[in-house]
């Protein structure tokens, strides 16, 4: 009797707002198809954009550390008015 208590079930295709959900749902699979492709666009960018960029600055990164680090291993002790200026 699952039928007769249940409101979705029964009567649901003449309800007014089953039939905006039916009448949108082309536009909803079109912009579900647009945010695919989207989606493709933003991972192809951030494969050939982002990802070499970040590989750069980890480099550069890298090498600034090196360029504090060193001096400070060569002179223990002593802060270097370069860092204190920060």
């Amino acid at each position: 009797m699952v039928k007769d208590c249940d409101p979705w079930y029964t009567g649901h295709k003449h309800d007014p707002l089953w039939a905006d959900l039916q009448d949108l749902q082309p536009q909803l699979i079109k912009t579900v198809g647009e945010v695919e492709a989207l989606m493709v666009r933003i991972a192809k960018e951030k494969a050939e954009v982002v990802q070499p960029k970040a590989a750069a600055v980890a480099v550069d990164e890298s090498a600034a550390q090196a360029k504090v680090t060193i001096p400070n291993l060569l002179l223990p002790g002593k802060v270097f008015a370069s860092m204190t200026a920060q």
